[in-house]
Order: C-alpha cells, then sequence, then structure tokens
C-alpha cells in the first residue's frame, strides 16, 4: 500500500472512531470550544471520503469499501432527515440522528475489526 492509502484508511478510521464515541466527541468539544462538532462531524466525513478516488480504494480490500459505502449511506440518511443547523453536541447526543449515526459508525468499526482478525 501507498503511504496516500495507508494515510487516507487511518484518516478514514479515525473519522469513524469520533462518529461513533461519546466520549471522544465529548472530548473534542472540551478541547476545540468554538467548534460546532456535530456539523464537524458530518464534515469530517465528506473531508476523508473518496470513494472514486484510485488512491482511496487501494487503501481498503473490497469488502472494506462495502462497509464504508454502507456507512455513507446511512450518514447521508441522517444528513437528509436532519436540520441543516445542528442542535449544540449536549442536546444532539440526546438525538435519534446522533444513535443512528454513531451506531452506524460502531457497525463500520466492528465490520473492520472482523476483517482485520481474518
Amino acid at each position: 500500500m501507498k503511504d496516500l492509502a495507508v494515510s487516507m484508511r487511518a484518516r478514514v478510521l479515525e473519522t469513524l472512531a469520533l462518529l461513533a464515541s461519546e466520549e471522544m466527541q465529548r472530548e473534542y468539544q472540551r478541547e476545540v470550544p468554538h467548534v460546532d462538532v456535530p456539523a464537524e462531524l458530518f464534515n469530517q466525513w465528506d473531508d476523508c471520503y473518496f470513494p472514486e478516488d484510485k488512491d482511496f480504494q487501494s487503501g481498503f480490500v473490497s469488502a472494506e469499501l462495502a462497509v464504508l459505502a454502507k456507512f455513507d449511506n446511512a450518514l447521508n440518511q441522517v444528513s437528509d432527515d436532519t436540520p441543516k443547523v445542528l442542535p449544540a453536541l449536549d442536546e444532539f447526543l440526546t438525538t435519534q440522528a446522533w444513535r443512528t449515526l454513531s451506531d452506524a459508525a460502531q457497525d463500520a468499526l466492528s465490520a473492520f475489526s472482523v476483517a482485520q482478525d481474518s
């Protein structure tokens, strides 16, 4: 794997971990209080997911790319179903939208763990 592919893969997994974790999101908010963390969750995914890019694709096996596409669909559905101006993090964490997003990210990370173990 080329360095760029390795870097892109690492960024995707870091972003999924952040999307999955209430604690990581709260820590992020504490460290950078001026950032709109709920919006940043969506932005970070958009900044790291490039399914058409050959370098990006080379960082993942086909089953992993399918997992990422499934997660991307879930994220886009949540985005479509939520207001464009999201509530503050404390409120967002109590919404069904956050739960759906977090669960989808956890499912994706679990799929990666299984793929790496086999």
